[in-house]
């Protein structure tokens, strides 16, 4: 792990966010990946706003049975999480490490724990949709690492049953307290799961006697650019890497320095096949459901 881990002493929320220096980021460029892909990728992937009417589907059977196909769980891999007791909290809100029209993700070198299972979710997404959807897409990236003390979850907002139907897809991770998908049970910690965000789930409850110590993380997709409403896009964390042009000395920096931590920090293992999450015989009821969230 580089050294800038070590020399973090505050938390890190949008104001610690907001000052990091624009020379200490990370870029994950699928440019070359997209052109080598097989020509009919994603032809068959069906969007959420495909096939809806303001929030309804349509009666179009078959796109209703493939669009449920894609949006329910799937482990897409697993991953050996690291000690995260000496690593700083952090609370920021959700920040966008990639804009529609860019075929890279650049992230803060703060997140770089986080790299392999980010560059895990949106391969993902590029062999799953397509160049064209990858390319069109907004990517966020909003990570938690916390203490979570007995009978409460890590984020109280996300604690009842709750959709994200304003994001096409979600890839979640927890190194422990993995998400609840209502009517399947708990995701397998230390995990990467893929869900639409149609999917009702619930961050798990510390049902422990003991502090546990957690770090969630969530890479969204939004299948275009959203058009926020304007205290949602203030609560945005601040990207000071998100503007680093491409073909720039800097940029060719940040994809080798994200090149060189894949490389040597290879703790992913990709299913060759995502494993749907089973169905459990009894499914959670929706009680005191939260309304749709939009994520910050």
């Amino acid at each position: 792990m580089m050294n800038i881990m070590s020399d973090i002493q505050h938390t890190i929320d949008s104001q610690f966010l907001r000052y990091l220096p624009s020379d200490r980021g990370l870029i994950l460029d699928f440019q070359e990946a997209a052109e080598n892909l097989p020509e009919n990728t994603g032809d068959n992937y069906i969007r959420a706003n495909d096939y809806r009417i303001k929030g309804a589907f349509t009666q179009n059977g078959d796109a209703r049975k493939q669009r449920k196909q894609a949006a329910q769980t799937h482990i897409i891999a697993t991953y050996n999480a690291e000690n995260i007791s000496n690593l700083p909290d952090a609370i920021a809100p959700a920040m966008v490490i990639k804009r529609k029209g860019d075929m890279h993700l650049s992230l803060p070198e703060v997140y770089e724990t986080a790299l392999s299972r980010v560059h895990t979710a949106a391969k993902d997404t590029l062999h799953l949709c397509g160049a064209e959807y990858f390319k069109n897409a907004e990517f966020l990236l909003n990570i938690s690492r916390t203490n979570v003390n007995p009978n409460e979850s890590q984020r109280p907002v996300f604690a009842k049953p709750h959709q994200h139907t304003n994001s096409d897809l979600i890839y979640l991770s927890n190194n422990t307290l993995g998400t609840i998908i209502e009517g399947k049970g708990p995701a397998p910690e230390q995990s990467i799961i893929r869900f639409g965000g149609e999917e009702w789930h619930r961050s798990q409850i510390n049902t422990t006697n003991e502090t546990i110590r957690k770090e969630w993380c969530a890479l969204i997709v939004n299948a275009e650019q959203q058009t926020m409403k304007r205290h949602i896009q203030n609560n945005r964390s601040e990207n000071t890497v998100l503007h680093t042009a491409r073909d720039t000395e800097l940029f060719n920096q940040f994809k080798d320095r994200a090149e060189g931590i894949l490389n040597t920090i290879q703790n992913v293992m990709v299913f060759d096949t995502p494993v749907i999450m089973q169905q459990q015989q009894s499914k959670e009821r929706r009680e005191d459901v939260a309304e749709t969230i939009e994520y910050t």
